[in-house]
């Protein structure tokens, strides 16, 4: 009787164990098979051009002679995106938070999300020429080279 009681005690243990395990499998499948893949989606960087303004402020005489006046502000739009870059410490890409100043005529990268958050930069962006990568071509529109990082995709 006492040896049916430890076989069964055993096979439970066993079971456990078996199940213990396949759950740590199942929840860190997706984790894995996602940081092999830093790309899941890609949406161009465009933005958003609405000239429809609510002039429902009482002050519009003033606001039209402030827009009127700062057309070159008006017209640049600050847009918060992913950049991508490769980190040569790790050889493999990785990401960062971005803060993107989109004008009339220029992209410049105004700043970067670090660890103790956003730090100031004032760099032009490109678009990514030929001389990139095919896989740097399908996968983004503009490019932006900030010393310490090297050059940030986005």
């Amino acid at each position: 009787m006492s040896g049916r009681l430890v076989g069964y005690i055993v096979v439970h243990a066993i079971m456990k164990t078996i199940l213990l395990f396949v759950t740590i499998l199942m929840t860190s499948c997706p984790i894995f098979a996602q940081s092999d893949v830093p790309f899941c989606e890609y949406t161009p960087l465009l933005p958003n051009r609405n000239t429809n303004r609510d002039n429902t402020n009482d002050n519009n005489v003033y606001n039209d002679y402030y827009r009127q006046k700062n057309t070159q502000a008006d017209a640049a739009e600050i847009m918060t995106t992913r950049g991508y870059y490769y980190n040569k410490k790790y050889k493999d890409w990785a990401s960062m938070l971005i803060k993107v100043k989109v004008g009339e005529r220029y992209i410049k990268l105004i700043a970067t999300k670090g660890t103790y958050g956003w730090e100031s930069k004032d760099y032009y962006a490109k678009e990514v020429s030929i001389s990139d990568s095919e896989f740097v071509r399908q996968n983004f529109t503009y490019r932006v080279w900030v010393p310490g990082l090297g050059t940030i995709y986005f």
